[in-house]
């Protein structure tokens, strides 16, 4: 049965080419199914890569109360920058329906879109962590990102890049599964130098992830004591390993308690972050691929307020 409607309206900021552009079909219908759960709803479509943070801060600014973005991790992080650099007081909501939905395991919604809504319309937002990446963008400029998720740079910035190019009918997981075996095949450690809280290491790595939430990469727990809302970032390193021993232990990277058990792990809870690199160090930030190191990370709490469990 369908929530009751809720006196606050919704806007949806939808990218129709999400879950391999089959979201694009059902838009008229979840739109309709959000007519039954709420007084006001109104949908913003992307039509080019980038326009997803403009239409976020639009949905807010014409007095909606919730903002919802529909699409997958990608869609997700781009709305939720959109919201926290207007200053928007609208909360986000999520109708995870894309290739990845990992922010959504954190933030406990449903995969299913009815009962996403149903989430929607009856829980109350919460005040919410974001990260500010201040990093290199492609063409060596300067550039600033939110995150809500979790950014990483090393090996899973080169999956990344290598799964964007890749056909997303496999799902998640696979996509991201094989697109790591097919980059380790080419992959080198970078050697980094990262700055925290008072401390300095320098090291070679394979990755280091640093998280708000605790799932990335198709559905890896990476940082499984991560919280939302204790203005920390859960920063974990894994030392450079030989390619074919990261092959062998790959399926234990998708359980957290195996990777933080690992020798080669450190995990630190840090509210800041500063990484630089001589290697090119690629960025993957909530599952885009926006550039390189060097890069700052920066934790800013109760950054956004969210519609999660």
């Amino acid at each position: 049965m369908s929530a009751e409607p809720v006196p606050h309206s919704i806007c949806l900021v939808a990218n129709p080419f999400a879950a391999a552009g089959r979201l694009g079909r059902r838009l008229p219908w979840i739109q309709e199914e959000a007519r039954r759960r709420f007084k006001d709803v109104e949908l913003l479509v992307s039509r080019r890569k980038g326009d997803l943070a403009t239409l976020a801060a639009q949905g807010a600014a014409s007095g909606h109360t919730l903002v919802a973005a529909v699409g997958g991790d990608g869609t997700i992080s781009e709305v939720a920058d959109g919201l926290h650099a207007a200053g928007a007081s609208a909360a986000l909501g999520v109708l995870p329906v894309g290739t990845g939905s990992d922010f959504a395991k954190t933030i406990q919604v449903p995969r299913d879109p009815l009962a996403a809504l149903d989430f929607l319309a009856a829980t109350p937002p919460k005040p919410t962590d974001i990260g500010l990446c201040r990093h290199t963008g492609p063409a060596g400029e300067p550039l600033t990102r939110r995150f809500i998720n979790i950014t990483d740079f090393g090996l899973g910035g080169e999956v990344v890049a290598r799964a964007n190019r890749s056909p997303k009918w496999l799902g998640s997981f696979f996509t991201f599964y094989i697109n790591t075996v097919l980059t380790l095949a080419l992959y080198r450690p970078k050697r980094v130098r990262l700055t925290f809280d008072g401390q300095t290491v320098e090291k070679g790595i394979t990755a280091v992830i640093v998280a708000n939430g605790q799932y990335f990469g198709g559905g890896m727990r990476s940082a499984p004591m991560a919280k939302l809302d204790d203005g920390l970032f859960d920063l974990i390193v894994l030392d450079a390993m030989p390619p074919l021993k990261i092959v062998r232990n790959l399926s234990k990277l998708y359980g957290a308690t195996e990777l933080l058990q690992n020798p080669a792990v450190q995990a630190y809870r840090v509210t800041h972050l500063q990484a630089d690199s001589e290697d090119e160090t690629l960025l993957d930030l909530d599952g885009e691929q926006p550039g390189r190191l060097p890069a700052t990370f920066e934790i800013v709490p109760g950054g956004l307020r969210v519609v999660r469990a």
